[in-house]
């Protein structure tokens, strides 16, 4: 039901005639508000939980290890980079080596020769890049650091290739003699890989007048 009559009329008290009226403020439990301050009212927010964007200084944070003098600011990561890094460096902060260059040991991070090139052998590498040590991938049959060497059983002939013949295992037979190690030399009345086949065998004409 709606209320009749006419409200009462706040009468202060008479402590406080001729004086400005004094009201009682009304306080919240702030105990289990988990406040730093008892003296703060509002509860102090967990930084978890405010979202906030840290300024990069740029300044500060172009440091590229002297492999270039330029950065970029990426606003979105809040990120900065290095731009056109010199002396065969890349990554944010040039400091990680080109693809076919890898780390100098020797070298502190802001040295002009930092980075080595990998020196992969292009006809017994598969690719010119290289490891963090400086080795090469290496075809099939090839070894050493750069891909320059060959594993027994093949030779050097623009990249390692298998032996033909040798003076091991793959001998030439009926007098033949091997030539590099990619073919039998073999006498005038003998053919095959290994001069293992009468030449008129081929021929049909064996035993023939």
């Amino acid at each position: 039901p709606i209320p009749k009559g006419t409200a009462n009329t706040c009468i202060p008290s008479i402590s406080s005639i001729g004086n400005p009226p004094k009201f009682n403020r009304i306080w919240p439990n702030i105990s289990s508000l988990e406040v730093s301050n008892p003296k703060q009212v509002a509860p102090k927010l967990a930084l978890s939980t405010v979202s906030s964007v840290q300024v990069a200084n740029h300044k500060r944070d172009c440091e590229c290890f002297g492999h270039s003098n330029r950065c970029s600011y990426i606003d979105l990561l809040n990120t900065v980079i290095c731009v056109s890094c010199k002396h065969n460096t890349r990554g944010q902060h040039c400091e990680l080596c080109r693809l076919g260059y890898f780390r100098n040991a020797s070298a502190q991070l802001d040295d002009e020769n930092v980075c080595i090139e990998c020196y992969c052998n292009p006809l017994g590498s598969i690719h010119d890049r290289c490891n963090g040590s400086g080795f090469c991938e290496c075809k099939t049959g090839t070894t050493g650091p750069k891909c320059d060497e060959c594993l027994p059983g093949n030779s050097w002939h623009y990249g390692c290739q298998p032996n033909v013949c040798d003076n091991e295992l793959l001998h030439c037979q009926n007098g033949g003699t091997c030539h590099n190690n990619v073919r039998c030399l073999c006498p005038a009345a003998y053919t095959g890989i290994l001069c293992e086949k009468l030449r008129c065998e081929e021929a049909g004409s064996c035993g023939s007048d």
